[in-house]
């Protein structure tokens, strides 16, 4: 019986499977190029936003590391001021205060909290998407 079932009138249907598709596949794939594009569109433009804060966070950090490197000989105040040009050349704005400093031991340990916002404007009107936080730190050993 090759998929067809037979009613009690003896005529022969259309397994379910088998019936035509209630909308026609021309009519559902002019369609989808639309929302694929919207969609990469999408992807894009929040990428556009995002990867430059993530970029800003790992240089900054590897820069907190190199600027701890002089620990041993500078003070806390002049390690501060060295990362604050870095961390400003990124537009964040700090201030001297703000950066951590930690010395325990023969350990030093340089930390920042500060926030980028994802926003996005419509209209002559600003809308915060996103706050991400984060918190670049480095940690080394010195010699006393």
């Amino acid at each position: 019986m090759s998929g067809e079932v037979v009613d009690n009138a003896g005529q022969v249907a259309i397994a379910p499977s088998l019936q035509p598709d209630p909308v026609p596949q021309q009519e559902r794939k002019r369609g989808d190029p639309l929302v694929r594009f919207c969609l990469a569109a999408l992807v894009l433009f929040f990428g556009y936003k995002v990867v430059p804060f993530y970029y800003y966070y790992f240089d900054i950090k590897s820069n907190c590391a190199q600027v701890l490197r002089n620990a041993a000989v500078r003070s806390d105040e002049e390690l501060r001021r060295e990362w604050l040009e870095v961390i400003r050349s990124y537009g964040i704005e700090k201030e001297p205060r703000d950066i951590g400093i930690q010395r325990i031991g023969g350990r030093v340990k340089m930390w920042l909290n500060y926030q980028e916002l994802l926003d996005v404007t419509l209209m002559g009107r600003s809308f915060i998407l996103y706050s991400f936080d984060f918190t670049p730190s480095a940690e080394v050993g010195v010699e006393e």
